[in-house]
């Protein structure tokens, strides 16, 4: 329109105002808005209309971001825009953008808080598949209850990348734990550094010889003999000698683990590799300025192979958005659901078997490959209500429970807070329904409206719960039962007379 209204401006002919307005058909007032009007001032006038424009496809969030940083002052703009593409499939704002709009929002309800300056010192790069870093963390959350619970977390990281795995359990890592968490981080890796630096951590260093060599724990030791690395250990009382790591400890409990509620460990250690996939290596680094995801991608190839035998080698692969992989010439179906929750699984190839796992290496399915190639191979379940749609099966699950009206409004809020994810709720729902009785499933049912928590994660949790407890009463009642001598026996109760008669036999 102002270049329209500017060429018409310069015409040989002079026209009024009204008469732009009139040929353009348009209110005389936007004539005179841009009639006068620089070309520089337009240019920034519209680049500020398209960012409100922007801004207020975050409107419909506001409630909730205003919500999180009134809960939590520390919570930063970077983990905002993590629980806002956790929770919501659908959202696409930029990071950039989330960050003008979470500094509005802090500015206009007084909610900035207090940052510290920190120094760094600049160190060289490491090469390719040389060094990574472990340690440990941990964190106190509220579960779903209220209730405080501790969790601790083992960690590792690609110094040259910075591509990072971990594991979270709900007691210390002991050398055992240690161990286990070390396979799976080179499965997940597909490799093994060079060698890898720790703290003086019990797990694995005894103490430290006379002539500086280390003696490490025995199942350490039994490890590092197997796996070949060369385990280093840090100064003590020198934590930036392993900066790398000490980084990602606080960058995993403050964006990912930071006033997040614990409901399972199972459930917490899924999220926090979906959090990997999305954030932890998905996004750019702040020094590296790549993503380490992609960096990751070359690094990989400079992994030792060692203690991963050729026979069993471990893939990462990209999931398609009908729910297949592709491999080796043939495309294998996975459960519906599996692009939402993993965009990435690790494949496990042994003896003609094709193993697909989660990133933390739990087992999604199996197939025998076959020898054929350009073949789908599916199972039958995962299919089995693929030619109904959403409406038919929203429908068909109201109808089912219409006569109990908790369930009914339950099922409504269910689909109501994820849509995307309608097919796959009900379907769970429906195992949860099978699994326990009506009245387990309706004590779950109302925790849930008292809670206002409708995610069939809680549901299933709360349940299991439930059922326990009703398991221990009923034990508890049979045990009783079994122990009531007074209802197998009848005892006779007799008058003090006859006390009295006996005891004056026995002194005669």
């Amino acid at each position: 329109m102002f270049e329209d209204i500017k060429k018409l401006k310069a015409l040989p002919i002079k026209l009024t105002e009204a008469q732009v307005a009139k040929y353009l058909n348009i209110d005389t007032r936007t004539v005179k808005k841009y009639w006068n009007m620089e070309e520089k001032e337009y240019l920034k006038l519209l680049k500020e209309d398209i960012e409100r424009k922007q801004e207020s496809v975050l409107d419909k969030y506001a409630d909730e971001i205003i919500d999180w940083l009134k809960k939590f002052r520390f919570l930063s703009a970077a983990q905002i825009y993590d629980r806002l593409k956790e929770n919501y499939p659908e959202f696409n704002a930029s990071n950039s953008l989330v960050r003008k709009y979470v500094a509005k929002i802090k500015e206009k309800y007084n909610l900035n808080r207090i940052t510290r300056v920190r120094e760094y010192v600049a160190v060289p790069e490491l090469p390719m598949g040389k060094q990574a870093q472990v340690d440990f963390g941990e964190i106190i959350l509220k579960d779903i209850d209220g209730n405080n619970v501790k969790l601790w977390v083992f960690l590792i990281v690609l110094s040259h990348s910075r591509y990072k795995f971990g594991i979270w359990q709900e007691k210390p890592f002991n050398a055992e734990d240690f161990v286990k968490a070390h396979e799976k981080a080179f499965k997940f890796f597909g490799g093994i550094p060079e060698e890898i630096v720790y703290d003086r951590t019990k797990t694995a260093l005894i103490a430290e010889n006379d002539d500086g060599t280390f003696k490490l724990s025995k199942p350490f030791q039994k490890f590092v003999d197997k796996s070949h690395f060369k385990p280093m250990f840090s100064r003590p009382y020198d934590p930036e000698n392993k900066g790398k790591i000490e980084a990602v400890v606080k960058f995993v409990k403050n964006n990912f683990a930071r006033y997040r509620t614990f409901k399972n460990i199972d459930s917490f250690n899924n999220s926090f590799y979906k959090w990997l996939e999305r954030t932890g290596n998905g996004k750019i680094h702040e020094i590296t300025k790549k993503v380490p995801a992609e960096v990751f991608s070359l690094e990989k190839q400079y992994l030792a192979t060692r203690y991963l035998t050729k026979d069993t080698p471990i893939i990462q692969h990209r999931v398609r958005k009908d729910n297949t992989i592709s491999y080796n010439g043939n495309k294998y179906s996975l459960p519906k659901g599996t692009y939402t929750d993993h965009k990435t699984v690790v494949l496990d190839i042994k003896d003609n078997i094709l193993k697909i796992r989660t990133l933390d290496l739990e087992l999604i399915v199996s197939y025998n490959i076959p020898k054929e190639k350009g073949k789908l191979l599916q199972k039958e379940p995962y299919h089995r209500n693929i030619d109904k749609s959403v409406a038919e099966l929203r429908e068909e699950y109201l109808k089912k429970f219409e006569s109990n009206e908790r369930i009914s409004e339950y099922l409504k809020n269910l689909m109501k807070l994820s849509p995307k994810a309608i097919r796959r709720n009900l379907e769970k729902f429906t195992a949860i329904e099978k699994e326990h009785n009506l009245k387990t499933l309706l004590t779950a049912i109302d925790y849930a409206f008292a809670k206002n928590d409708f995610t069939i994660t809680t549901l299933k949790l709360k349940a299991e719960q439930f059922s326990l407890k009703e398991s221990e009463i009923s034990r508890e009642n049979r045990y009783s039962q079994k122990n009531n001598i007074s209802q197998y026996y009848e005892v006779k109760v007799r008058s003090i007379n006859e006390y009295q008669n006996i005891q004056n036999e026995q002194v005669k």
